[in-house]
This record gives C-alpha cells, sequence and structure tokens, in this order.
C-alpha cells in the first residue's frame, strides 16, 4: 500500500468533503497502488503531491454536488486549493471528467497525470522565481510533513502563529495566479497535451468496456 496516500488519508490532509457516496476512495489505495508509479520520480516522496493527486481524484471520481469544500483545510493548505482552483475552473480539465468520472482506475491515472502536468509547470514558471526568495529553504523543509501540525495547539506552545509560513503561502498563491496569467498560452498547451492523452485512454476504454 502507498504509504503516503495514506497518511493523506489518515491525516485528513483533504480540500473535498464527499456527501451521500458509498464509494469510498481509500479503500482503493491497495488496489491501484501499481500506478503511483506513474507519478514523477521528483514528486514521489513530496507528501505534498499526494495530497494534491488525492484531491484530483476526489474532483475527477464524484458528481459535483457531492462534493464540498472543507473549510479549515482550505486554509490549512492554501497553495493546494490555489493548484486545484486552477485546474478544476479549466474548460479542458471539466471535459475530462466526463471521460473518468465514476471509474476509479481512470480517475486516478488522469489525477496523477495531471500532477505530473502541475510539477512540469511549477519546475520551469514559478520554482525559478521563488529560489530567489528566502522561501526556497523553508518549502524543502515541509516537502514530507503534514503543515497542518503548524496551526494545531501543540504547536501553538512554541510558536503563537506560524507566520513566516503563512506569509509563504500567500506569496507562492500570488505567484501562481501571476503566472497564469503571464503564460496563459503555454498553460493552455499543456493542458490540451494532456487532454490529448486523456482522450487516447477514454477511446481504448470505450473500446474495452462498451
Amino acid at each position: 500500500m502507498n504509504e503516503y496516500m495514506t497518511t493523506v488519508f489518515d491525516k485528513q490532509m483533504h480540500l473535498y468533503l464527499v456527501h451521500n457516496t458509498h464509494t469510498h476512495l481509500d479503500e482503493h489505495i491497495s488496489s491501484c497502488q501499481h500506478y503511483f508509479s506513474l507519478l514523477r520520480k521528483s514528486e514521489q516522496q513530496h507528501l505534498h503531491a499526494y495530497a494534491l493527486i488525492n484531491d484530483l481524484w476526489h474532483f475527477y471520481y464524484y458528481d459535483d454536488e457531492q462534493l464540498f469544500f472543507e473549510p479549515n483545510n482550505t486554509m490549512y493548505y492554501a497553495i493546494r486549493a490555489a493548484i486545484l482552483h486552477l485546474f478544476t475552473t479549466s474548460d479542458t480539465i471539466l471535459k475530462i471528467k466526463t471521460w473518468v468520472q465514476h471509474s476509479i482506475e481512470f480517475s486516478l491515472i488522469a489525477a496523477i497525470d495531471l500532477v505530473n502536468v502541475y510539477a512540469d509547470l511549477y519546475t520551469t514558471r514559478i520554482l525559478p522565481a521563488i529560489q530567489q526568495t528566502k522561501y526556497a529553504t523553508l518549502i524543502q523543509q515541509f516537502r514530507g510533513i503534514d503543515t497542518k501540525i503548524l496551526f494545531s495547539e501543540r504547536f501553538k506552545i512554541y510558536i503563537e502563529h506560524p507566520r513566516e509560513f503563512t506569509e509563504m503561502q500567500a506569496y507562492i498563491v500570488k505567484l501562481l495566479t501571476k503566472n497564469t496569467i503571464l503564460h496563459e498560452k503555454h498553460v493552455q498547451q499543456t493542458f490540451t497535451k494532456y487532454a490529448e492523452r486523456m482522450k487516447k485512454m477514454y477511446v481504448v476504454k470505450e473500446e474495452i468496456f462498451s
């Protein structure tokens, strides 16, 4: 079983709450663990990459009416919430959802591949700007831990408020928004190539299972 995905579920790092369902995706981690090898090697030990996979898996699998945002987690994981908003408001991504919805495996594959898309965009368009700031080291420190602990009562014993972390999140959210607009054409081209891959998968799925 994938230990990172298990941690995401155990620590309740999700941005979505699911209403009125008999299907719980955490019950399928073990049977789907081979798909996680599709994730970029650079991201395979990045806890927050798996948390994003989880959110996108939920987005792709469930009907929109079943999904509600977990308000506290949206604050704790502001960067991931911004990424999720960027993706789930794209017409291209919404079209892909119609192809993979209600399929455990195909919705997971679509989620993993979209995280790879984000990793590529982040590396080329976002990371260079961050590396010139004081936040570069801070980001590395939090790659493998649940940052929600910074907001816990236990942590407040040692620090009144995770100010530097909150400032970092706000800075990166602004950077994401700015670069999405600045590189809109490149982002859309990247989404289009991703959609082409998903379309091929959808066609094969239809041929086999129809």
